[in-house]
């Protein structure tokens, strides 16, 4: 496992102060990542995802700063803790399906649901690899966030066929059954 720490060691390359969010600058994001990276209770996950989720993302709406957010939240996804790992995951599912603000008078505030989206893809093959964890929460979020990302639309069947034919957990073979209902 690598070292937190070392997963987030560029975060100070971004200007953060110009990484727009809900609540304005960016600025104290990267504390916030720096504490995800190493948290180890649910409760206090769920107090760092909302630290994060309600001020680069909102309603499905996307802050400029939800795009530089990503890079860090594959890599916690990828390489992190289990908690971390999770929380990751369920920020880059709001992240997925989200929108930039379609009244926007820029053009790249209106596309920024598309660049954050090919952002994540970057990263499919770690949430491919994720649909196998050993944790069902895991491998329910890694399929959600493919289903939003995917492009390969036979692959995430096949995927989603796979997945079904040898997962024991009740709840996340529900949750797979109803989305290749959808398909």
């Amino acid at each position: 496992m690598v070292n937190a720490a070392d997963l987030l060691w560029d975060l100070d390359r971004v200007d953060w102060a110009q990484a727009w969010t809900a609540t304005g600058s960016g600025e104290s994001i990267p504390q916030v990542l720096r504490t995800l990276s190493v948290v180890d209770a649910m409760d206090a996950g769920w107090e760092v995802y909302w630290q994060l989720d309600n001020v680069v993302v909102v309603q499905n709406t996307l802050y400029p700063a939800a795009e530089y957010v990503v890079p860090f939240l594959l890599r916690l996804a990828a390489f992190g803790d289990q908690l971390p790992r999770l929380f990751a995951i369920e920020l880059l599912i709001q992240i997925a399906a989200g929108e930039g603000d379609p009244s926007a008078s820029l053009e790249a505030d209106r596309t920024l649901g598309d660049r954050c989206r090919n952002g994540i893809r970057r990263g499919i093959e770690c949430f491919y690899a994720l649909v196998r964890s050993q944790d069902p929460e895991v491998r329910v979020r890694a399929l959600y966030l493919i289903d939003l990302v995917e492009v390969d639309r036979d692959r995430l069947v096949w995927t989603l066929d796979s997945v079904a034919s040898t997962e024991r957990d009740h709840r996340a073979r529900g949750v797979i059954e109803r989305m290749r209902d959808q398909r």
